[in-house]
């Protein structure tokens, strides 16, 4: 699940991410626009406020360095850590690293806490799909429809 605080402006702070851990059977009581409570688990509980590349090699795993992005490289040549945004750089992670042929890693430099009250949206995805999507695709394949 992706979430977009209004805030923090996801072209400026990246998405955070999110996995759902109970959905409401039925929509919240005197809710008229059918929203359901959805309780999700937070990948990162603050927001990186600024991050910078960093030679992986000079990184001390003592220092608890903590990656702010699970992708390295730039453009088409970018290639997915199996660590994710958040991961604090251990001895064991960084030779697993330095072994997989990773020269430089994303890391954090400042975050700031999430706080209670924020608001934003989230993108709930089903298999490959929005939430969103999976409800409209039987209209839409209608008006789509070729004759």
């Amino acid at each position: 699940m992706n979430i977009k605080y209004d805030a923090f402006p996801y072209q400026d702070f990246g998405i955070q991410k999110g996995s759902i851990q109970k959905i409401s059977k039925r929509p919240a009581e005197g809710d008229k626009e059918g929203r359901y409570e959805v309780q999700v688990r937070l990948v990162r509980t603050d927001i990186v406020k600024q991050k910078e590349e960093r030679p992986l090699a000079d990184i001390d795993p003592k220092a608890g360095v903590v990656l702010a992005n699970e992708y390295v490289g730039k453009g088409g040549a970018e290639q997915r850590l199996p660590y994710g945004d958040g991961t604090t750089i251990t001895d064991t992670i960084k030779e697993d690293l330095l072994r997989g042929g990773v020269t430089e890693v994303q890391v954090v430099v400042k975050a700031e806490p999430l706080t209670l009250g924020l608001q934003g949206f989230a993108e709930i995805k089903t298999g490959e799909q929005r939430l969103i999507e999976t409800i409209f695709s039987p209209v839409s394949r209608f008006f789509l429809k070729e004759e």
